[in-house]
């Protein structure tokens, strides 16, 4: 419906039309841009919140996820005479907002792939009404269920893709003019099957575009899928859980660290995981926005993972804790693939005994440094040999000679097979601080206070230094704050100024150890481009001044002589044209100053 405006109207477009309930935004400002001869680009200029950036068609895509990012809403609202909530309705932005913090949407990635550039469309649709349905714009729709035909992927008649940010004019092709709405129909019977399935897919989109102010964390999110993907019993089950993902091709460890909160960066789960569940669950959003999971589900999720680790005890004979709870702790590697192709999870020490241990793909502990083995093959050979001492026993064939000396070290430095050797007390302490300072064994092994090599292994495999290794190991460096590193930049930015330093990206990057490309990212450039620009404005006053103190000068110096216009720029060491382009109200004062003079003369 196009409705004219009275002339006693302000505004500069004198056409109005009414948006369609599924209309895309883009369509709806191109469609408004048509009908009042101009262009999109030239509307969105003028509703822009930065004038001084000229909108591009290859960012267009961007209204349609965060619009008051880059435009004044309540503008275009006003001159559309369409309210600004019918505009937002028209975006992906409520479906961020069920699954964002306001303040992370912007930044979002959850609708990465899911958003089309070439247009899809029935041509039936277009014929009806011409403007860009919302779904047709969405990755997986393929075909139209009202009319029950595939969506067409390009012009029939030059059998180019058609780029949305191409579109001036909805209804023809803008390469070749040919209308769209006569592109022939291809007509596909589809099964009832896939009918109800692209139905369910149709309406789930139009739910999740529904304002309804419902804000689920991805952690929330992450077990209400398990929940369905456990068929909805009240225990988790793993089996049908993994059976379930297998099918979608859902990684299942990413799910459960997701719904445990066990991320170390936040996380979120893509849309597209969200889409296949319910259409496998064959739910739609409003079921799944209804869904209440049970708490000893949810207990379940949080249990499994701690039972494990508190069931497991330290399986060393010769440990004070052996077969006992309470001396087992987490090393930091969760995974880890050897040489040899095994792979190895859930890395814990035994802060009593030192001994490390992970979990093969059968699920049974081993023991990772070979001391296990080593105490039963000692065992046996001074059950064998007598009394013999640790060091006067031959070395296995099935042990490598740094491996087995190891051993020997462990054994020499605990009560196990006759009385500890003694250390000293100072270079043992030595040693544990430098490895608590994630100190690396080679460089301590190169400390000149070594005898020999064992003399160096008798301390390395001391308990204290294992379990200094263990909770020592490096973390990762904190995430920045970005208000905090705002604060440092300005004050970086006025002690420069102050100081009269160079003000510069890479200098401000420098000093806050982040990347250029981060200053950028943060959006900081903007502050230190306007400091750098009041730097150049206060460096240009300052040799202003300078330099009519030196032109002052130069007259003093040459009283009653005759001047010329080229000694004075000699004088003052800048060429005419120069001083003209940075500061040309001087080469005013030097022409009335010679002028001046000439007349004194």
């Amino acid at each position: 419906m196009i409705v004219a405006l009275s002339k006693g109207c302000e505004s500069m477009f004198s056409v109005r039309i009414k948006p369609m309930s599924d209309e895309s935004l883009i369509s709806f400002m191109t469609r408004f841009a048509t009908e009042n001869g101009t262009k999109m680009l030239s509307i969105w200029h003028d509703i822009s919140r930065n004038k001084l950036i000229n909108p591009q068609k290859a960012d267009a895509h961007l209204l349609e996820r965060t619009p008051e990012a880059f435009i004044i809403l309540e503008d275009f609202a006003e001159e559309t005479e369409v309210s600004k909530g019918q505009l937002i309705a028209m975006t992906y932005y409520h479906v961020l907002e069920k699954f964002c913090y306001p303040s992370e949407i912007p930044c979002s990635r959850i609708l990465r792939g899911m958003m089309r550039d070439n247009l899809h469309f029935c041509p039936l649709c277009i014929e009806e009404k011409a403007y860009i349905r919302r779904q047709w714009k969405i990755d997986g729709v393929s075909c139209c269920v009202k009319h029950q035909i595939s969506l067409s992927q390009g012009c029939s008649q030059c059998g180019n893709v058609i780029k949305i940010m191409d579109i001036d004019n909805i209804e023809i092709c803008p390469y070749c003019y040919f209308k769209l709405k006569d592109t022939p129909p291809f007509i596909e019977k589809l099964d009832v099957e896939e009918l109800e399935k692209h139905q369910l897919v149709e309406t789930i989109w139009s739910q999740l575009q529904y304002c309804s102010g419902n804000y689920r964390s991805p952690s929330e999110v992450a077990t209400m899928l398990l929940y369905l993907l456990n068929e909805e019993h009240s225990i988790f089950n793993r089996n049908i859980v993994q059976r379930n993902a297998s099918v979608l091709k859902i990684h299942l460890p990413y799910l459960l660290q997701l719904a445990r909160n066990a991320l170390l960066r936040k996380r979120a789960l893509h849309i597209r995981t969200l889409l296949n569940v319910m259409v496998f669950c064959n739910i739609d959003y409003e079921y799944f926005e209804k869904l209440e999971v049970p708490e000893i589900f949810r207990d379940s999720l949080r249990t499994l993972k701690h039972d494990i680790f508190e069931n497991i005890r330290c399986i060393a004979p010769w440990c004070t804790y052996f077969q006992r709870s309470g001396s087992l702790v987490k090393t930091g590697t969760v995974a880890k693939r050897h040489s040899d192709g095994s792979l190895l999870r859930k890395y814990v020490a035994c802060t009593a005994c030192g001994s490390r241990f992970a979990f093969n793909a059968k699920g049974n502990m081993v023991e990772l440094e070979g001391f296990l083995k080593g105490y039963y093959d000692l065992q046996h050979m001074i059950k064998e040999n007598g009394s013999m001492t640790l060091l006067g026993l031959r070395r296995p064939v099935d042990f490598n000679r740094d491996r087995w000396w190891g051993i020997i070290a462990y054994f020499c430095t605990r009560p196990v097979f006759g009385e500890a050797e003694k250390l000293d007390e100072d270079l043992l302490l030595a040693f544990v601080q430098s490895v608590e300072k994630n100190g690396n064994m080679n460089n301590i092994h190169k400390w000149k206070c070594w005898d020999s090599y064992r003399h160096f292994l008798l301390y390395r495999y001391h308990s204290e230094v294992m379990n200094a290794q263990v909770y020592s190991q490096r973390k990762l460096p904190m995430r920045h704050s970005l208000e905090t590193c705002e604060e440092m930049m300005k004050a970086l930015c006025q002690e420069m100024l102050e100081n009269d330093q160079d003000i510069s990206i890479e200098r401000i990057s420098l000093l806050l150890k982040v990347t250029s490309n981060t200053i950028r990212t943060w959006g900081f450039h903007h502050y230190i481009k306007e400091r750098k620009n009041e730097q150049g404005r206060k460096r240009l006053e300052a040799r202003k001044k300078l330099l009519i103190d030196r032109v002052d000068e130069f007259f003093v110096q040459n009283e009653n002589h005759r001047v010329l216009s080229k000694d004075i720029y000699s004088y003052i060491g800048i060429r005419q044209s120069y001083l003209n382009s940075i500061a040309p109200e001087l080469n005013q004062y030097i022409s009335e100053k010679r002028l001046q003079y000439l007349s004194i003369l």
